[in-house]
């Protein structure tokens, strides 16, 4: 029988960046600003007929950045869509600010490009506030991993929503939202490298019968 095939961890593609803002007096129960000013905010970011799925913050080295118009005529109504998202609700007279910010991380030798990081930013300060806290995260993300003299980083300007809340609720993101992603096939070495290296001896032994 053929053997089906299988298949290692998917790998992110094609992104957009995106942000949006949503003020409302609609909302109530324990999280007002669900229904009301959150999904105002993602309809503002053109993402709001997705189901979300968040992600952290590690993004590979082959994947690339899309102007979201590019993107646009691939949406579907209803699919998944992970994102690394900031988000950050406020009441009345609040200020709220949602910043994403994104670093590319290269080889200063070759100028080969190891990966890239996100950061959010969720918070009542101004942007200027949450620029200078994306810089300085990013490069603390950045250099925990890599040696500052062996590499060079390279920062996308960050995408930032920062609002006074005028009505009862308010709600601010900033979101990297990936669109495609790769499958990378196993192959049969690797394949039978793992099932070499599976643990029998993990699992008790089956009680005997009486």
């Amino acid at each position: 029988m053929q053997r089906e095939p299988e298949y290692l961890t998917r790998v992110p593609l094609a992104y957009f960046v995106t942000s949006g803002y949503g003020d409302t007096d609609f909302g109530g129960g324990l999280d007002p600003w669900h229904t009301g000013s959150f999904d105002l905010a993602l309809a503002m970011g053109g993402i709001e007929n997705f189901n979300i799925v968040l992600c952290s913050s590690v993004i590979p080295p082959e994947a690339y950045e899309i102007p979201i118009e590019v993107a646009r005529p691939h949406f579907r109504h209803g699919a998944v869509m992970e994102v690394i998202m900031a988000s950050v609700n406020g009441r009345a007279g609040e200020t709220v600010t949602a910043g994403l910010g994104r670093v590319r991380v290269r080889d200063r030798r070759t100028g080969a490009c190891l990966g890239g990081f996100a950061a959010e930013y969720e918070g009542h300060g101004d942007a200027a506030t949450a620029a200078s806290t994306l810089r300085r995260e990013l490069e603390g993300i950045a250099l925990r991993r890599y040696a500052a003299a062996q590499v060079d980083l390279e920062y996308a300007e960050p995408a930032i929503a920062s609002r006074e809340v005028q009505n009862r609720h308010g709600t601010a993101i900033a979101a990297l939202c990936w669109l495609t992603c790769s499958f990378p096939q196993l192959t049969e070495p690797q394949r039978q490298a793992l099932r070499a290296a599976e643990k029998v001896d993990r699992w008790p032994p089956a009680p005997a019968k009486r």
